[in-house]
């Protein structure tokens, strides 16, 4: 039976009659080729909004026009006809309006009447944010869960770009649009492609929600700030990534640990002035006591490395060291990025909770 809030919101939709066209620029969205033309549809902040992938370089009409120099897909791999991963610039976000007006209150060429004309801007401002914030929920998942750093963290939100525009009911076009140019950049990791039931996925989480984990936020800014920031701040990408890594480990033994190892785990990890360890023997000593396994017997080679990189990490935030080569820093964050997977293995094998 459906809830009081189902209801309501079924209400709504059957109220609408208008449908708002958006397209974003997503700076590199890399998605496999199987994902390529997707739509899913999600009701999202009481309106359905169904966000499309292109299926090629011109889809979202770019075809039409001689003057068009931007493209739905900026780059892939493999052959046009048969692309097996792609380097996604636009999405569409199609989202149903409630409103009355019709192709003939706005014609293209003529004088549109100016009371008409702002409740044309208003249906189009708000489906705008709807839609962008909808996005921005999109690129969030994938920039933590997939690995895609370079896309805009979330204050950075995305941009309306192409041409935006409103249909009536009749499904008729009206007068209004929008336009910005796009950037494209590269790809360096196989696991760093969106999938399709990712891209379903965490539309879904997005639609109910649901934000990902702290750590691994603070991963993907991490590397974002260290080598994609204009102006990029390596310094600020390695004190993100040790703060990152050290909530990671401290979440991982609070959420591994049994019901009687718990209190002395929150404990040592939650007053560090009585009981002092090094963040870096949490994955060592503090791992093997709770979970039976250590970084630093395992992989002796990235134990080394993350604890290379609060080293780093202690030398900038402690005694303000500005001669950290940013070469250096980029070890540190890959060391980041591969304790985070083996973290997520060991959960996995452990049977563990932890986010990842």
């Amino acid at each position: 039976m459906p809830t009081r809030r189902q209801r309501e919101t079924d209400a709504i939709l059957h109220l609408m009659s208008m449908l708002a066209t958006h397209h974003f620029s997503v700076s590199d969205l890399w998605v496999s080729g199987s994902a390529l033309g997707l739509a899913h549809s999600v009701t999202y902040q009481d309106h359905k909004c169904t966000v499309r992938l292109p299926s090629g370089p011109d889809d979202f009409d770019l075809n039409k026009y001689t003057n068009a120099h931007d493209r739905a897909i900026g780059g892939y791999w493999g052959p046009s006809e048969a692309m097996t991963k792609a380097a996604v610039m636009l999405v569409r976000v199609d989202v149903e309006m409630e409103g009355d007006l019709t192709a003939d209150q706005m014609p293209s060429g003529v004088n549109i009447d100016r009371e008409i004309s702002d409740v044309a801007n208003k249906i189009m401002s708000d489906s705008a944010e709807i839609a962008r914030n909808l996005i921005a929920t999109l690129i969030v998942w994938a920039r933590v869960e997939v690995g895609q750093f370079w896309l805009d963290p979330q204050q950075q939100m995305p941009r309306i770009t192409w041409l935006s525009h409103l249909r009536d009911a009749a499904g008729r076009r009206l007068a209004i649009g929008y336009h910005e140019p796009l950037t494209a950049n590269g790809i360096g990791d196989e696991q760093q492609v969106l999938t399709p039931s990712e891209f379903e996925l965490f539309l879904d989480l997005a639609s109910h929600d649901a934000t990902p984990p702290l750590p691994e936020t603070l991963l993907a800014d991490a590397f974002f700030y260290a080598w994609r920031a204009t102006p990029a701040n390596p310094q600020l990408g390695l004190m993100l990534a040790a703060i990152g890594c050290e909530a990671k480990i401290k979440a991982f033994l609070t959420e591994i640990a049994q019901p009687s190892q718990l209190a002395l785990v929150e404990l040592v990890l939650g007053n560090p002035r009585d009981v002092s360890v090094a963040v870096a023997a949490l994955f060592d000593k503090a791992l093997l006591a709770v979970a039976g396994v250590s970084l630093r017997e395992e992989n002796k080679v990235l134990y080394n490395a993350i604890s290379k990189l609060f080293e780093h990490r202690n030398r900038f935030a402690h005694r303000g060291d500005p001669d950290l080569e940013a070469q250096a820093i980029r070890l540190d964050l890959n060391a980041a990025r591969d304790v985070f997977r083996w973290l997520d293995a060991q959960s996995l094998l452990l049977g563990g909770t932890t986010n990842g």
